[in-house]
Order: C-alpha cells, then structure tokens, then sequence
C-alpha cells in the first residue's frame, strides 16, 4: 500500500532508527521516520509499499539467481534421467534469465547452443566428433548408425511451415534432424544434438531453418524439399540482419550456410565478411572480456564459488570454439574465392596461442593450417602475381618453400594420429602457386610434388565419402580442395611438365576427382556438377592450353586469384572451347611478352549453344567474376566531370 505504513512498529522513537524493506534492500537513504503514518518519499516515487520488518535480512540478487538457475539444472537432470537420455529436455536460450553475456550469447553456460566437442553433454546419446583422418580408419564413426530406426522423444516434434509455402511434418523434421547430426555435424561441430528440434524453433526458427536446409539434401523421401528450402531460408538470413538479436544462432547459420552453399546464391564472400564482424560486434574475439560488448554488464562475483568458476570457464571454452569456427570458415570463404585471407591468429592477443590452448586438437589443426596458408598468400599478392620474369619466379619458390617448410614442422609436431586431411590441403593451396610459374622452364622438381600432393587430396575426399549416401554432406571447402587438385592434374598432364610425372596415377586421380564432384553435386547446376563437366570435356580437347598455331600455352592467363587462379584459368580455357563457333579464340600467334600485354576477351556467355546453357551469370558468380559490363567508375576522370554550375552556391570557375 502507498497510503500506509505497513508493519509492526514499536513507537515513534524506535522507528526512527528504521529504514523501510524497499530502501534496505537498495541500500538507499529512507525518510521513513519524518512521518511515520505516511509512506517514504523513495516508495512514493516509485509506487512501491513502504513497510518495515525487523526479521528482514537483504538478498543478494546475483546469488540467488545463481541459485536458481543451478536448481533448475538439477530438475533438468533429474527429468532427463527419468525419462531416458533420448529423452532430454532442453531448455530454450530464448527463455532463460539473463546473465552477463555478450548480446544474448546464451542465457546461461550450460544451455549455450554453440556445441563444444571439449565438453560433451552429459546426458546426451550422440557422440559427435570431429574428423579423423588416419590410415585405418579415416572416416569417423557415425552418430547415428544407419540401419538404426530415427528415435523421437515423448515431446513430439511439431510440424512446421515457412512462408506459407513450404509445410513440413514434424516427423519429417526429426528425420532431417537425425541427417544433420549423424552426416553433417561431425565436421562442423558447432550445435548440442540433445537439443530437440522444438528446442531449436524457440531458440531461432532462422537456425531452426538453415539446419533443415543444410540437411534436407540428403533427404531422399522429400527430394523437392531442398529446392523449396533454399530461396526462403536464404532471405530470412538476409532480413535477420536489420537487428542483432539472437546473434548466437545467426553466427550459427551463417557459418552453416557457408559451409554448405546452396546453387544460385552469390553472397558467400560478402557474408563471410560479415560473420567474421558479427562475431567481433558480439565479443567472441575476446572470450576473457565478452561482456564489455554487452548492453547488460554483470559485474564479476568478490569472490566466485568453484561452481561459478566451472561454468565460467564452460562458458569462455564455448565462446573460443564458436570465434575459431568463425575464423576457420571466413579463411575457407576467402580463398575459395580467390580473395586475400586475413590471418586472424595475431589479431589480438586472445586470438593467438591463447585462443588454441583451448580448444580441441582438430580445430586447432584447421586454425594453424589456415594461418600459414593465408600468410602465404599475402605474402605472394605482396610480391606480385602479374609478372612472369626468372627472377620473379625464384623469389616465388623462396616464399613457396619458406611455408611449405613451416606445415611440415606443424605438421612434425602433432600426434601420429592426429587429423592429415587439413594440412594435406593446405599444403596442395601453398604448392599451388608454382603455376604461377612458366611450365616450359626448368624446374627443380615442384611439378611432381604437386601433382602428388593433388593426388592426396582427392585420395582422402575419396575415403572420407566412401559412399554414395555420404556425398551430399561434403563441405565446400572439400569440393574447392577437388576442384583445385583436379585443375592442377588437369593443367600438369596436358602439359610438357607430363614426361616428369607417374602419368597413370595422376589419370587415375584425376579421373576419381571428376566422380567424386559428380556424386558431391546436389543439383545439375550447382558448383561441383559443372566443374566436373569442364574438366572431362577439356581432357578430351585437343586445343585446351594451346595457342592458334597449336603450340603450348605455359603461363596461366588468368593470374591475380592466388590459389583460384589455375581453376579459374581452366575454365577459361573450357569457356573459349565451347564458345569457339559463337566467339574468337584467344589469338596468342603474335603476341609475346608478359601476362599484362595479353589482352583476354571474353565469349558472351549469353550466345552459348543451348547444350552450354549453365554458361550464364550463375556460374561466373561462383568464381566471383564481375559479369557486368557496367564499370564502378565514370570512364573519364574526374577532372573532366562537368559538374552542373546552376547551383549558386557553387563556386565559379
């Protein structure tokens, strides 16, 4: 009541000496006992009921939070071992009591939905891991065995609809659910399988959403489902961007949906741009000072219980394995592009080895990996990749070996049983480089060691997807290490450089690379599918890599895509093939020199036979080509603009 005081006063003098409960508990001057009869000014203000109690004792409100936050752990715990492990109940971040977190990271640590190998549910009964490839068994264990029925819990997964267009029965959804976490989410372990896909709806119906698009490729009982998926999901990820809520589960899709692209989407670069800076926008770069980046600061405990400890350094753990995830697939974006990667390690000081000491051995294996093979390429765009002179080629060899020498200490230094897939193809993007050098010149034997290299590379995809039923669930980045190690053999053995080579090995590999991206591709169109296409019909051409007069071309035309250069050169040479009855061939007869006087024009991609109708602006954006003839800039320079001079407040001539 604001009118009264309520309580059970002494008398007047001894209520002087008391402050109301209201006060007590902010710790705020009361006026209690200038008018004993009438509420204090404070309660007043607020319309809060001024009473005095002489048993009341303040609270902690931090502590009791703490408290009730670990009760309602425990009841979880205890539901979960009622019910069975299948059956856990996971409760959704979006209805937990907030706590210090970086932007609604999680509510609390053990709820967090970034999936830490490290640091497995304990209750959960699918064990997820991360890849390991050594010679006995290079592919993991499934999650879920494949003859086993799709188990679903008492809670019943509810039917779902996107759009008003796309309508989903909720034992569909739990069968795509078991898809992801059985095929795909071993090698981007970035989810809690215990979370149940209603769980995932409240959390985000936006990661809800990219998770069913991910998975519905392998979902042959509804084959449609992955077409009907991709435009919709694709722009909700587009709209989720005006605001930043839920940024955990957006960073959770986005590192999903680049690390399986979907056909006709042309945003993979700029989006990996922008998970790297919604990561850093939300504090994930600095795990030990996240919650300096929140709009609600909690200020750390006096003195922390061992509980509070635990889940705190829970929290960290998962917070570093979701920025190196974000570091790892921004990486792999860029230089599947043919762009210039940021090495992140050296970033800050919590980026470095810091960041490494605490996550898993495989992940730290794809951070270093990437690290070396990012600095290589800086280091190559920082010398130049126009230039073709001798001594342009030794200085490139020097800057080859420097870090190829710095994988194979890497490398030395792991455990015999440790992951080989990851530096295997860093090793084929840092070898790469030596086609950046003239073929018909002397060699000390670089040629052969891409070509094994290359090799490798399509022999791990080949027992990593060991089966047909594996193959929707390649990541990208395996399909461009493919794509780059089939370009490689394919530019090697159509070439002088063959006569040093083990010619049948490297048909053979390359011959199992072109089925491999056949069995990878998901849709006639996408990336893999005409990658595959180019390089069987450029095998069979007599002219691929040939000038008018029939003489080698030894030098890559196309130069300033670092590692994407050699792929992108034997599409080129595919496009001028096909094109050759619309268009001109590159006419090389007179022309000498370097890579610069060598003026390329482009076929029309539009004029194509209808058998070469994929020769359109869908497949230039998957090698990020400006397929615009429109230019950025006005032709003249600025100088010459005439500016309009009617306005008076323009200065005269």
């Amino acid at each position: 009541m604001n009118g009264t005081k309520s309580g059970t006063p002494t008398g007047t003098q001894g209520r002087s000496k008391k402050a109301c409960t209201e006060c007590r508990q902010q710790k705020a001057k009361c006026d209690s006992h200038l008018n004993p009869n009438e509420p204090c000014s404070r309660c007043r203000k607020v319309g809060a009921d001024c009473v005095i109690s002489d048993p009341f004792k303040r609270e902690h409100k931090r502590k009791r939070l703490s408290e009730l936050q670990h009760e309602a752990e425990q009841l979880r715990k205890q539901l979960g071992s009622d019910h069975g492990s299948s059956n856990r109940l996971a409760s959704p971040i979006a209805v937990q009591p907030v706590l210090t977190a970086a932007a609604d990271m999680s509510r609390t640590p053990e709820s967090l939905n970034a999936y830490t190998p490290a640091i497995p549910s304990p209750k959960s009964s699918i064990r997820v891991d991360e890849p390991q490839i050594i010679p006995s068994n290079i592919r993991p264990p499934p999650v879920v065995a494949r003859d086993m029925p799709m188990a679903h819990s008492d809670d019943e997964t509810q039917p779902r609809t996107l759009n008003n267009t796309v309508q989903i029965e909720g034992r569909e959804i739990s069968d795509i659910f078991q898809i992801f976490f059985r095929d795909y989410a071993p090698l981007m372990p970035i989810l809690d399988p215990a979370t149940t896909p209603n769980s995932y709806y409240v959390q985000s119906p936006l990661l809800f959403w990219t998770i069913l698009l991910v998975a519905s490729r392998s979902y042959s009982k509804n084959p449609t489902l992955f077409t009907a998926l991709r435009q919709p999901v694709n722009d909700m990820l587009l709209l989720s961007l005006s605001t930043n809520a839920t940024p955990v589960a957006k960073i959770q899709s986005l590192i999903l949906f680049l690390t399986w692209p979907v056909p006709k989407i042309e945003v993979l670069f700029p989006f990996s741009g922008l998970l790297l800076h919604l990561a850093m926008q939300n504090g994930l770069h600095m795990p030990m000072a996240s919650h300096e980046f929140s709009r609600y600061v909690a200020i750390p405990k006096d003195n922390p219980t061992q509980t509070d400890r635990s889940l705190a350094n829970i929290e960290m753990q998962r917070r570093s394995e979701l920025w190196a995830q974000c570091i790892v697939v921004y990486q792999r974006t860029c230089l599947q592009k043919g762009q210039p990667p940021r090495a992140m390690l050296d970033l800050v000081p919590e980026s470095g080895q810091k960041l490494c000491q605490r996550l898993s051995p495989a992940l730290t294996t794809q951070l270093k990996c990437l690290e070396i093979v990012s600095k290589c390429c800086v280091s190559v765009f920082v010398l130049g990749v126009r230039n073709t002179s001798p001594e342009h080629e030794r200085s490139l060899g020097i800057i080859i070996r420097t870090f190829e020498n710095q994988l194979k200490d890497f490398q030395e230094s792991l455990p015999s049983n440790a992951n080989t897939l990851y530096p295997t193809i860093a090793r084929l993007q840092i070898q790469v480089f030596h086609l950046y050098k003239d073929l018909s010149g002397p060699h000390d034997g670089c040629f052969t060691q891409l070509a094994r290299t290359a090799c490798s590379v399509i022999e791990h995809g080949k027992i990593l997807f060991d089966k047909p039923e594996t193959y929707p669930s390649c990541p990208i980045f395996i399909v461009n290490a493919l794509v780059i190690a089939c370009s490689s053999l394919l530019r090697l053995l159509k070439s002088v450089v063959a006569r040093d080579l083990d010619v049948e090995q490297a048909k053979s590999s390359f011959f199992t690379g072109i089925n491999l991206l056949n069995g990878i591709a998901v849709d006639p169109s996408d990336f893999p599918a005409k990658c595959s296409q180019a390089f069987s019909q450029l095998w069979s051409s007599p002219k691929a890599f040939r000038k008018a007069d029939g003489t080698e071309h030894t030098t890559l035309r196309i130069r300033s895509r670092l590692v994407m250069a050699p792929p992108i050169d034997v599409i080129w040479w595919w496009r001028d093939e096909m094109g050759s009855e619309q268009g001109p061939r590159f006419n090389d007869e007179e022309k000498t020199g370097t890579a610069e006087d060598i003026e390329i024009p482009a076929p029309d991609p539009f004029n194509m036979d209808s058998e070469f109708h994929f020769l359109n602006d869908e497949f230039l954006a998957d090698f990020e080509w400006a397929v615009s003839s429109d230019y950025l800039l006005p032709s003249e320079s600025y100088s010459d603009i005439a500016w309009p001079m009617s306005n008076p407040m323009l200065p005269s001539p």
